[in-house]
């Protein structure tokens, strides 16, 4: 009875020795050369255990690249000649419990292209009703955005205040107002 504890024991070590292995070896990232030949070797071996049970893991599960483009959203009536502000749409402006779901909306809205042009004009439609906007005000839904620069080498922290985003501006849908 002793010998099938040790066994079952030895067994389920071996099991979790595999398994941390397997794991390990397939989510070291892909780039690291001196680590390639031993995962060439292996990887016959683990990777059908780990698309079989789902266990796979990448490197940037662990660190992945950051989000490099900084959004804002604007609502903008026409005065005039001029665009003006009506409301601003950024984590700062929105509701902390809607802020995520409209910049989701948001950002999908400024994706789809001409698909998406009837669910802006429903969207600025909706605007015109929530602020009791009057008749025959036209419109716009506007986008701001920069990408924050990956210089090729560490930049020294004296020229970290230097730096300023050159934001761009585009409108991606107007409306008038019923």
């Amino acid at each position: 009875m002793n010998f099938f504890l040790i066994l079952q024991r030895t067994i389920i070590i071996l099991f979790c020795l595999y398994h941390v292995m397997a794991v390990g070896l397939f989510s070291m990232p892909t780039d690291d050369k001196r680590m390639e030949p031993l995962r060439q070797a292996v990887l016959p071996y683990i990777r059908p255990y780990l698309l079989t049970t789902s266990q796979w893991q990448q490197w940037n599960l662990f660190a992945p690249d950051p989000l490099r483009r900084v959004t804002e959203f604007a609502i903008e009536k026409r005065q005039g000649n001029a665009w003006v502000l009506s409301k601003s749409l950024t984590p700062k402006t929105l509701p902390w419990w809607r802020d995520t779901d409209e910049l989701k909306l948001l950002r999908r809205l400024e994706d789809g292209g001409d698909a998406f042009a009837p669910l802006r004009r429903r969207y600025l439609e909706m605007h015109c009703h929530e602020e009791n906007l009057r008749r025959g005000t036209w419109l716009r839904l506007a986008v701001r955005w920069f990408a924050i620069q990956k210089p090729p080498f560490p930049v020294p922290t004296q020229q970290w205040g230097v730096a300023a985003p050159a934001w761009n501006t585009k409108s991606i849908g107007e409306f008038t107002c019923p």
